[in-house]
């Protein structure tokens, strides 16, 4: 539970969104620190991503009872991190942006007895070595890419109207800049850990954040996977769809995926066809079939849409 001694006023609660404290069964407070952009990471979250609320559960009751490893890739504010060390997983949350790390580890400091489950990160995974610089003005931005040269790509993905956390890439207000290197997970993960549930969320990356476990796949220690796969934003990291497909699918070889939002199988053979209103996220599991049910609500949430059916909202019992 929380410490007393922190300023609860300065925190969200995630039991208290209701999605969260009924997805997730939460009794207690988990804490995030308050702020806008957290408070907007937040909303985007429980509408554009509904369905992934039941797979994370059905993967870390599991996964976590077992003491199994989740690493988030991408972590930003840390709200998955912080969930599935509550459930008693070991985490690993990567993150290069600074600041995101400071406010993650903030949210693991106001967390009594979490703290020794998060190790926080600041850096980003890559086959190959090399360095990003970041500003030091004290921001957390949304879908952040870090490009093969060095350098930050403006996001294509979440922009929040209106959150100054939102500013375009490269832009520092005169800020100082902060080397973040890059590491693989293979360094990242104990000798003698494995990864129950790997999140990424890396804007395009997620080919070369995948090969920084070539090792851990070879071994078998990596055992479920959920991706934002978006073949579209891989030309920004000099990769073809042709050739990326061709490498997801040796990365994958003995492995089943499927469409999050639906549970549709996916074989990687073409850019996945998204149905509108759709996530492009993909679940991965080791096998010939994935265990999970995929495209499911929280429990108290339902789909309404107009008679003509093009226009529908998500609404959830309080």
């Amino acid at each position: 539970m929380p410490s007393p001694t922190h300023n609860r006023s300065l925190y969200i609660n995630l039991a208290d969104e209701r999605i969260y404290r009924s997805a997730f069964n939460l009794t207690r407070p988990l804490l995030l620190q308050r702020m806008r952009y957290v408070e907007h990471m937040l909303a985007f979250l429980q509408h554009a991503e509904l369905k992934t609320f039941p797979l994370m559960e059905q993967v870390l009751r599991v996964s976590c009872a077992q003491e199994g490893t989740f690493v988030d890739s991408g972590a930003n504010e840390g709200s998955w991190s912080l969930v599935a060390a509550s459930y008693g997983c070991k985490v690993i949350a990567v993150e290069p942006q600074p600041h995101c790390t400071q406010l993650l580890q903030t949210g693991v400091n106001a967390n009594a007895g979490l703290g020794g489950r998060v190790r926080v990160v600041n850096a980003f995974l890559a086959a190959t070595p090399m360095s990003v610089n970041f500003s030091a003005d004290g921001s957390c931005r949304a879908a952040r890419q870090v490009l093969p040269d060095g350098k930050l790509g403006a996001s294509i993905a979440l922009q929040e109207k209106g959150d100054r956390h939102s500013r375009k890439a490269g832009q520092t207000d005169g800020a100082d800049r902060i080397a973040v290197r890059s590491a693989t997970l293979t360094e990242l993960l104990p000798a003698h850990d494995r990864v129950a549930l790997w999140h990424l969320d890396v804007e395009g990356a997620e080919l070369d954040v995948l090969d920084s476990a070539a090792a851990l796949f070879a071994a078998r220690r990596v055992d479920r996977v959920m991706l934002e796969f978006v073949p579209v934003r891989w030309e920004r990291f000099g990769v073809q769809q042709e050739a990326g497909l061709k490498r997801a699918r040796r990365i994958f070889s003995g492995w089943s995926c499927a469409r999050v939002c639906d549970g549709a199988p996916y074989d990687f053979a073409a850019p996945p066809a998204y149905p509108k209103r759709c996530q492009p996220d993909l679940f991965c599991e080791r096998g010939a079939a994935v265990r999970v049910r995929l495209g499911l609500l929280p429990p108290p949430c339902r789909v309404a849409c107009n008679p003509a059916g093009r226009a529908c909202s998500v609404r959830c019992a309080r």
